[in-house]
């Protein structure tokens, strides 16, 4: 699963006060088809006319939160915050090969950072040292 970053100052960025409400929801949807789908901040234009109305693109598109590119939308800067989808594959198969490391060896190795937290090179989030060999959450 990947996850679309969003920074806490996009409600009074002046692109998106000027867009309004329904053109950011549909901005907001359409974003995170192109993260779930890896697309790199491209939004294919079939997405963009069922989840939202002419109306609502042609502002998103005039305040320059979308761009008109190749018969799709692009978001502008989508890869400064959200990962490729290169950088997705490269760290699936890095925690992948990771994961093998770690259930051929029978245990992560783990140690605890001074807040007592568990911290290891070997463990991917939600790995836990009572985790048995190749379970994972």
């Amino acid at each position: 699963m990947t996850w679309f970053k969003l920074t806490d100052q996009f409600h009074s960025n002046p692109k998106v006060l000027k867009a309004g409400n329904a053109p950011i929801g549909l901005w907001v949807r359409c974003a995170t088809y192109s993260a779930n789908w890896e697309l790199d901040g491209r939004v294919p234009m079939e997405i963009a006319h069922q989840y939202g109305i002419r109306s609502d693109i042609d502002v998103l598109t005039s305040v320059r939160l979308w761009i008109p590119r190749d018969g799709d939308y692009v978001i502008p800067d989508f890869l400064e915050f959200n990962p490729s989808h290169k950088e997705i594959e490269l760290n699936r198969e890095r925690e992948a090969a990771k994961k093998r490391r770690q259930r051929s060896a029978g245990t992560a190795s783990v140690a605890r950072d001074s807040n007592g937290q568990y911290m290891s090179r070997d463990m991917s989030p939600g790995d836990y040292p009572r985790d048995y060999p190749g379970e994972s959450l």
